[in-house]
């Protein structure tokens, strides 16, 4: 609880007591006189007394009560949960919801309800389908891989008609090509939503069961732009079409207390957490006579909460919640600072415990028992360790070469992970954790920070890190750094954890802390903390700078790396990551001023308008639009070829147009023009090993 309503339910009820023992002791102050009004009002305190003892908050138990209860939500989204198109939400014995913690604490509730973990997972209705605020939603057509897509609202509703998502799974699993039959159109209702701060994400219910199936199409929130899935993620452009199941990935991140619920083959009833249920297919009617039957099987999914809530970090609070019903215990609890047994509080745990926490959602991991995971609650609880229930799966895990194997490139070969959201990854890489106490709580807090990026008050500077490292202030950081302590360049996060992760097409900051090294531009080499800033100076100038400063022996490189400017290499040489994190940083503030501006970058994010990568093209026009001049630059990172080729020859076009100089940061022709056919042949050259980073 929050300390100024804290203080002030004490006083009131300190104050009450002292009222009630006032009144019972009356009678005897009284000398038996007046003996009718002395048993009233000692009847009166006794009753006070049992009602002071006695009272609680209001724990509203079941999610489904506070979803009707909630302020703000319409009828309809309470008719979602009624209609069993979402997972079914079940508390019971152990878990009782956000809403029932708000009734003890709604400070902490208030600071948490504002950030990007509540809203995660939502039922979809007016007030969280994004596109619905700004008109991007209601009769749009959307048109991908040869399939119309067209998008309505009925009221608080949402639909979309599209080719029957249950048919196409269906087909797909049974290896029918789908250009051998007409495939089925139906209207189906969009009924949740993931996501709510760059992109949004949304689900529609299948016709087997409780299973949620995905719209093939995202919605850009700053953009206002809507884009396929098959182009959401860091992979090479393709015909191929895909969609997610929330059921057996999602739901085990993006919910507190998940439970996929696949039934046993043949199973008509399964034990859910408080009661037998009987499994009923909900009746949504049939698309056509050639439907197929599901080739999965059915399942009977259950979350204690959408999204990420209090009890995800604090644990289940059912006990919590009973023990605290008594004020005494409530009164005793806050009075002595001691840990509380019925509930988990992430500070008072250690750094590895703590950090367990986040890392149950922000690492790549592996249970082991899969198959028990598909069909019962996870069994993590805030408080575990994390290892008894999962496998997490680093860059030497046999997993991890098999993924990789199989298409999914995770890692730097330095064994950095490079997938945003996995940041517990880079965490237990970092002698920070291992040896020493560095915990995700070091930096971040769900309470006391910016949504943005949760980092707690103060710690957007070296804060964090003087923390432990004392001794890297005034001039000593500046004899370390070799950065005016002002700078960008004296920051301890921009050489430490320079943003070589990618997720949701922006570069995300690296959370494995070790030093810059300068890497040859070779498939999955991590490019350079120095170099992301100096994005217009050689591999070689840092290399001798590394040299000099830090005494690191010159790392060995070819003709080209030692002439040329970083940028240019990864952008054009480089394979389909470096490509990306290089152009995002043309755009980032601090390259920015180390370079002079972005103007020397155009003619190379031009020539990625035209990359085999979607998400490298939509970085690419992103960087490009921020730049005087090209604020209104027509451009379809998705759209026809020869429309994206005409854009990056105009791009080119109006960057050489009266120019008289070039900058040093791009190759030049003996006669001081911009070397095209060089720049040109680095492009042909560039490295088309696939990469593919999974979001």
């Amino acid at each position: 609880m929050d300390d100024s309503r804290q203080f002030v339910i004490l006083a009131v009820q300190l104050l009450a007591l002292a009222a009630v023992v006032t009144v019972a002791a009356w009678p005897l102050a009284c000398g038996g006189r007046r003996r009718r009004l002395d048993l009233l009002a000692t009847a009166v305190s006794v009753t006070l007394l049992i009602g002071w003892v006695t009272w609680e908050p209001d724990s509203r138990p079941s999610v489904l009560e506070a979803a009707e209860l909630t302020e703000g939500v319409s009828s309809q989204r309470r008719k979602v949960f009624k209609d069993h198109l979402l997972p079914r939400q079940a508390t019971g014995s152990e878990y009782v919801s956000s809403q029932t913690c708000r009734s003890c604490h709604p400070g902490q509730f208030s600071t948490w309800h504002r950030t990007f973990h509540r809203t995660m997972t939502q039922a979809a209705g007016p007030d969280s389908v994004i596109p619905a605020h700004s008109g991007q939603f209601d009769g749009k057509r959307l048109e991908s891989r040869g399939r119309h897509y067209e998008l309505s609202r009925r009221g608080d509703e949402f639909w979309a008609r599209m080719v029957d998502p249950d048919w196409d799974r269906d087909r797909r699993a049974r290896g029918i090509a789908d250009d051998s039959v007409t495939p089925p159109v139906v209207d189906r209702r969009i009924v949740m939503t993931t996501g709510s701060h760059h992109q949004q994400t949304y689900w529609v219910a299948s016709r087997w069961g409780y299973e949620l199936l995905q719209f093939p199409w995202e919605f850009h929130i700053a953009e206002k732009m809507w884009f396929p899935t098959e182009d959401a993620e860091l992979r090479e452009e393709s015909d191929e079409r895909y969609s997610g199941h929330w059921n057996s990935s999602c739901i085990h991140c993006h919910s507190v207390a998940p439970n996929p619920g696949f039934l046993e083959p043949g199973s008509t009833r399964i034990r859910s957490n408080t009661a037998d249920v009987e499994f009923v297919i909900p009746g949504m009617g049939r698309a056509s006579t050639d439907t197929l039957r599901p080739a999965t099987a059915a399942l009977y999914s259950e979350v204690a909460e959408l999204g990420i809530s209090c009890e995800a970090c604090h644990g289940p609070a059912a006990a919590h919640v009973a023990h605290h019903r008594n004020p005494a215990r409530r009164l005793i609890s806050r009075l002595r600072d001691a840990p509380d047994p019925t509930i988990v509080n992430p500070r008072r745990l250690d750094h590895v415990r703590s950090s367990q926490i986040c890392g149950r959602c922000h690492a790549l991991k592996m249970p082991h028992q899969k198959e028990k995971l598909l069909r019962e609650r996870d069994p993590f609880r805030p408080g575990d360790d994390l290892e008894d229930h999962y496998r997490v799966v680093g860059f030497d895990d046999p997993v991890h070469q098999e993924m990789s194997r199989q298409g999914s490139h995770l890692y730097w070969n330095d064994g950095s992970c490079r997938l945003g959201g996995r940041e517990f990854l880079g965490q237990i890489a970092s002698k920070c954790y291992t040896q020493g106490k560095m915990q995700c709580l070091s930096c971040h807090a769900m309470h006391d920070s910016d949504p943005n990026d949760q980092l707690t008050v103060e710690m957007r500077g070296d804060r964090a890190c003087l923390q432990c490292h004392t001794g890297f202030t005034g001039s000593r950081l500046t004899q370390h750094t070799h950065h005016a302590g002002s700078s960008t360049g004296s920051r301890c996060y921009n050489c430490h954890m320079p943003h070589t992760s990618y997720a949701l097409f922006t570069a995300i900051r690296i959370h494995r802390i070790k030093s810059p090294e300068v890497l040859p531009v070779r498939h999955a080499a991590q490019p350079n903390a120095c170099n992301l800033c100096h994005l217009d100076k050689s591999l070689e100038w840092t290399n001798k700078r590394m040299a000099r400063w830090y005494g690191r022996k010159p790392t060995q490189l070819d003709e080209e790396e030692r002439e040329l400017a970083a940028g240019v290499l990864w952008m054009l040489r480089g394979d389909a990551a470096q490509r990306a994190i290089a152009a995002w940083h043309t755009g980032w503030e601090p390259a920015r001023q180390a370079t002079g501006g972005s103007d020397w970058a155009v003619p190379l994010l031009a020539r990625l308008l035209e990359d085999t990568y979607s998400a490298v093209r939509f970085i690419a026009w992103q960087n490009l639009k921020a730049l005087p001049g090209y604020e209104e630059l027509e451009y379809n990172f998705v759209g026809p070829k020869p429309r994206r080729s005409a854009a990056m020859e105009s791009v080119i076009g109006d960057w050489r147009s009266g120019r008289t100089d070039i900058p040093s940061a791009l190759p030049v022709t003996a006669d001081g023009r911009l070397d095209f056919e060089r720049l040109s042949d680095l492009w042909k050259r560039r490295d088309q090993r696939p990469v593919e980073i999974p979001e």
